[in-house]
């Protein structure tokens, strides 16, 4: 990005509707196949997720249309296909969520990013199309995310996003580990997960995104 900016339009108090508060919007090799998995939501649909299918243009096409659609401009939706082509990519952790009739209407995502050199993860974007909006499609595909990473063995997630919505995935302001973004953001934004909270201890210091973000 230029200069690090809060989000304008299209915000929400829950990224049911997408994730707006991404590092691009702040002041604040192959795709791995992978467990298919089903959750049923408040809504009453049963959310199907998956991995992005390797190399598969269907899903790439699908994937952008659905962050073309969730947030005002393409920003998004071009970021995750300069995410695709960066080394940052990490296989399997690009989740797609699916209506019943095989639509993808949901789409998250983890990269590699790092805190001072040690690795973590950056959740971001998250995007539903705008009339699945909160139906628990995108909270399928962030949970799918994260079970996947832990199936890794990653550890620590980071997200600039909504402090409404995020904490019921158990993220907590990063702040209280010692971590801090490179630009100004409000402290109950950029928040944490530990995935192994038992491991060795999580690094401190500053977030460096893949160069995509332009942060």
């Amino acid at each position: 990005m230029d200069t690090p900016h809060m989000p304008s339009g299209h915000t929400s108090s829950s990224p049911e509707s997408s994730n707006r508060m991404s590092p691009s919007h702040m002041s604040p090799s192959h795709m791995a196949s992978g467990p298919v998995s089903s959750a049923q939501l408040s809504s009453g649909t049963t959310w199907t997720t998956r991995p992005e299918t390797p190399a598969g243009a269907a899903d790439r096409a699908a994937v952008r249309a659905v962050n073309l659609a969730a947030f005002p401009t393409a920003h998004e939706a071009d970021l995750v296909d300069a995410l695709r082509d960066d080394q940052a990519w990490i296989p399997g952790l690009s989740i797609v969520a699916e209506a019943p009739d095989g639509t993808v209407v949901g789409h998250a995502l983890l990269t590699r990013c790092r805190v001072g050199e040690a690795p973590a993860l950056a959740l971001a974007p998250v995007a539903v199309a705008p009339e699945y909006q909160r139906t628990g499609a995108g909270s399928a595909a962030v949970r799918a995310a994260l079970d996947a990473a832990r199936e890794l063995g990653e550890d620590l997630v980071l997200v600039l996003g909504h402090p409404d919505y995020y904490p019921r995935f158990g993220f907590t302001p990063a702040s209280g580990l010692g971590i801090r973004a490179s630009f100004d953001v409000p402290d109950e934004a950029m928040m944490a997960l530990r995935l192994r909270p038992d491991g060795a201890p999580a690094p401190t210091g500053v977030i460096r995104y893949p160069a995509p973000f332009g942060v």
